[in-house]
């Protein structure tokens, strides 16, 4: 028989002892572990780096600027509005002070107050408008104030003439009529060249014809005869000054 093989000193030394515990092998194993995690907390984060204005701290900030600008607009914005009212209220009071004048007052006093109507700009154009139908003094007192507010506000006076010739509906009488020619002559009213055109052919055939004359009638109040003869030598006289302008 044989004898039984006997291990070599060298695979002795290097095979760790069966069951027991190797402590170089357990330090190199710690030693290797503490070498792994100091190269990732060493290593640069790949991770996004957040923008200042990303933070919390900055959009708290914010949240508080814009809210305060907010509420300083605001209560600007009301302040406007309550002073915008309390002005529309004096001016108003001021404006029925000198109406009253126009409609009571003797003929220079109804002149006076419808010139300094005409401080209130283009406010005053419809109340002046309106005052056209009336009496004598007044109508001439609300002429002369469009003339004066012509020279500031040329282009909301025509404006508004032109609304006026173009209305078939009764609201403004024959006298208004011929009186709104003659305004727009003086104001240079060349933007309302085809509404004076219109109104002469209409003019024309209501001196031509009876049955045209009751047609112009029914668009214009208290229209008479001698209204449509005084309109058309108001109008001939309007339509060649702005043509030989």
């Amino acid at each position: 028989m044989g004898s039984p093989d006997v291990p070599r000193d060298s695979d002795a030394r290097s095979a760790p002892p069966s069951g027991g515990f190797d402590a170089g092998l357990a330090l190199a194993s710690l030693y290797d572990r503490l070498n792994k995690l100091e190269s990732k907390s060493a290593a640069p984060s790949t991770a996004p780096k957040k923008a200042w204005y990303d933070s919390q701290l900055f959009s708290t900030v914010l949240s508080g600027v814009l809210l305060a600008l907010f509420g300083f607009f605001l209560t600007g914005r009301l302040s406007q509005s309550a002073k915008e009212r309390e002005i529309n209220t004096t001016n108003a009071a001021q404006m029925q002070s000198l109406l009253v004048k126009i409609s009571t007052g003797t003929a220079q006093e109804a002149e006076a107050a419808a010139i300094s109507l005409t401080t209130f700009g283009q406010y005053s154009i419809p109340p002046l408008i309106a005052n056209l139908q009336y009496g004598p003094e007044r109508a001439l007192a609300a002429e002369r104030g469009l003339m004066a507010l012509a020279l500031t506000e040329s282009t909301a006076v025509c404006d508004n003439l032109r609304k006026v010739l173009d209305n078939r509906t009764r609201r403004y009488t024959a006298q208004s009529h011929t009186v709104v020619i003659r305004v727009m002559g003086a104001a240079d009213c060349r933007s309302a060249m085809p509404t004076l055109q219109r109104y002469d052919s209409l003019l024309a055939r209501a001196d031509a014809d009876t049955i045209a004359f009751a047609q112009y009638q029914q668009m214009v109040r208290d229209a008479t005869p001698s209204n449509v003869t005084t309109s058309r030598e108001e109008l001939k006289s309007t339509l060649e000054m702005l043509d030989g302008r």
